[in-house]
């Protein structure tokens, strides 16, 4: 028993249709910037648990050094944040309407009917209600899709280029993912003096990594997200567990 095929209850919003326009560079980047959002609430409440859509659960060591998506074997796990809990009860809702047009509950479906309980009182003694109103708000604008739906948390690449118009001679492409997590920390770090070049630029006078040039956004991979800023430098925080630091230019 899964949520895999299972409409979201009545009043939600739908996951998008076949033939839909693909999602523009703005749309993409927001999204990206969703998922930082997602992520980051997650360590800030410490929660380490992650959701297959039969509600099956894991709990990880490190949950930060982690993506958002992982697969074990052939099963996909969604790390359990406010927008995953809201969408995992939204589907929940529909599965209770239909099992009650039966008048009963079958022994499987009462079990999974426990499982989601479980996950009900994991969320909110992880969640503040503040947590749950800000994750509204973002599925309002950009609804969730499935993890079993192939593709997703992959890292898309961006067309960013800063600054637009330039005569370095080499570009570094960038992904979403880079460019969320830079957004994420730039008016702390425009605050503490940084500019917008030492965060953002894509362009160099030499092929990537040679040379100055290249922003703090360059150094962001999939692997990586961005970790505290201070007025000399950003942490970049690894998959492995390593830490590394982004220095600001000198003079």
């Amino acid at each position: 028993m899964s949520f895999a095929n299972q409409q979201p209850a009545a009043g939600s919003q739908p996951e998008g249709e076949a033939g839909a326009a693909p999602a523009s560079e703005s749309e993409l980047r927001q999204q990206a910037l969703h998922a930082v959002q997602r992520l980051r609430t997650c360590d800030a409440r410490q929660c380490g648990l992650w959701v297959s859509t039969d509600l099956s659960t894991l709990t990880l060591r490190g949950p930060r050094l982690h993506p958002e998506d992982i697969v074990q074997g052939s099963k996909a796990f969604r790390r359990l944040s406010p927008d995953f809990f809201l969408w995992l009860e939204s589907r929940f809702a529909a599965f209770r309407r239909k099992t009650s047009l039966s008048g009963q509950l079958a022994l499987e479906a009462k079990a999974f009917t426990g499982r989601f309980q479980d996950i009900y009182r994991a969320a909110h003694e992880a969640f503040t209600p503040e947590d749950f109103a800000q994750a509204q708000k973002r599925l309002a604008l950009f609804p969730m899709e499935s993890p079993n739906k192939a593709g997703a948390g992959q890292a898309s690449t961006s067309t960013f280029q800063f600054p637009a118009q330039s005569a370095l001679p080499f570009r570094k492409t960038v992904t979403h993912h880079a460019l969320a997590e830079v957004d994420f920390v730039r008016n702390e770090a425009l605050r503490l003096g940084w500019t917008e070049l030492e965060l953002y630029s894509t362009r160099g006078p030499f092929t990537f990594p040679c040379g100055p040039g290249y922003g703090l956004i360059c150094f962001v991979n999939a692997g990586r997200r961005v970790g505290p800023v201070s007025e000399s430098h950003i942490e970049l925080h690894c998959g492995s567990g390593a830490v590394q630091r982004f220095y600001r230019r000198r003079a």
